[in-house]
Parts: structure tokens; C-alpha cells; sequence
């Protein structure tokens, strides 16, 4: 009797199920913060940068988020890329398991 797990959409299920889990808590999604020093000799100075963190903590701090920044659209990309993240995982996990139960004997 075959193994059901050996079964290609066992196993592609399965790494697209593992990779939607662990995809939004990859901290590669972008997001702009503000640094603001304060300098020794009087007054301060403030930096806008770009930065990276999860989905979770950008979709938190989007109620910060100044109405110019137009938060929908950084929203979108950042979904964008939540999808592109969980389909290169997919792919990666299916691709290693597939090669994983190609190498074992049955």
C-alpha cells in the first residue's frame, strides 16, 4: 500500500499549508518609519527610512500611519508580497520533499 504522503498533492497541500502558517511572520515586509535624534547641541533631526518587519506588527501600526502615507496602497504591496513569499515557500518546501521521497527507499 503506497503512503499517503508520498502522493504529489499530498505533498504540495502540505507545503503550501506549512508556508500560509509561517509566510506573514517573515520579517520581509516593507514599511517607513521615522527616526528622530536628538542632538547635543540643541534641536533634533528626523529621518524617514524604509524598514522591514512582519505582516502582523505593519497591519498593527498601519492606525499610526499619517493619512498621506496612503496606507492602502502600502497594504497592497505588502499583501503582494505575502502572496509571492507563500508561493516561493510552497514551491521550495514541495520541491524539497518531493526530492526527499524520490531519495528514501519505499
Amino acid at each position: 500500500m503506497a503512503r499517503p504522503w508520498a502522493r504529489p498533492w499530498v505533498r504540495r497541500a502540505g507545503a503550501l499549508a506549512i508556508a500560509v502558517a509561517v509566510g506573514p511572520f517573515l520579517p520581509l515586509y516593507v514599511r517607513r518609519s521615522m527616526m528622530r535624534s536628538f542632538r547635543s547641541e540643541g534641536g533634533d533631526s528626523i529621518s524617514w527610512r524604509w524598514d522591514f518587519s512582519t505582516l502582523p506588527r505593519f497591519i498593527g501600526d498601519m492606525r499610526t500611519m499619517r493619512p498621506e502615507e496612503s496606507k492602502h496602497l502600502y497594504l497592497a504591496f505588502n499583501l503582494g508580497l505575502c502572496a509571492l513569499w507563500i508561493a516561493l515557500l510552497a514551491f521550495a518546501l514541495a520541491a524539497a520533499w518531493s526530492r526527499l521521497a524520490r531519495e528514501r527507499p519505499a
